[in-house]
């Protein structure tokens, strides 16, 4: 898209500026702006950011293709396409749901920044998502894993993996935060670790003695 635009840009009361702008340039002001508003104001993970940053770029995909519109043109019948496309696309309903949450967040963000007057987000709902039940691993089982010395024998590899399974099942910890621990997290006088979680919160976790042996 080649047209141009007569935008002000605004920030909390103050006008920094009125120029003439191509889509191109709008694009990346305001979701650039958005996403380093949740970096440093939020405090989300890289992980967090780079979801959000797929969903809006698809988003923004879908409007020029579709309706050769911006991010700033955006209805709420716009946002409901969206989501049917998605739904012809075999999209799963958890996936449209997070969708819908960025495009909420990022609405909001606009409103918040005097971007835009109205939220074409108010009027959407989320597709319901079936309540799975959790599926739990009984403790004798994981026991008979773990003691399986073909599954798990002397080699590096084996014991890493071993590790990881009482780690994970013995505290409880999500995998994405198993990744980000380093040596300097573990406590092995005390058979803690320091877990970094969402948002940046620290908390302290004890582990079983095996994994510190």
């Amino acid at each position: 898209m080649s047209r141009l635009f007569l935008c002000k840009i605004i920030f909390g009361s103050t006008i920094f500026c009125i120029f003439t702008i191509n889509v191109q340039q709008i694009r990346s002001m305001l979701v650039n702006g958005f996403l380093t508003y949740l970096q440093h104001e939020k405090r989300y993970s890289s992980y967090t950011i780079q979801s959000y940053r797929t969903d809006l770029l698809q988003f923004e995909a879908f409007l020029i293709k579709d309706f050769e519109i911006t991010v700033l043109e955006v209805k709420s019948t716009h946002v409901r396409s969206f989501i049917v496309s998605l739904s012809d696309q075999h999209i799963s309903e958890n996936a449209i749901g997070r969708k819908i949450s960025t495009l909420r967040s990022f609405y909001k963000y606009l409103l918040s920044e005097q971007q835009l007057t109205a939220n074409p987000m108010l009027l959407i709902k989320a597709p319901k998502v079936p309540k799975r039940l959790p599926v739990f691993i009984e403790e004798a089982k994981m026991d008979q894993l773990l003691d399986h010395q073909e599954i798990f024998d002397e080699s590096f590899p084996s014991q890493r993996d071993k590790i990881v399974l009482e780690m994970l099942f013995g505290t409880g910890i999500r995998l994405a935060e198993l990744l980000l621990l380093k040596e300097t997290d573990v406590n092995f006088y005390e058979s803690t670790i320091k877990v970094l979680g969402k948002r940046n919160k620290e908390r302290i976790v004890p582990i079983l003695p095996c994994v510190t042996g």
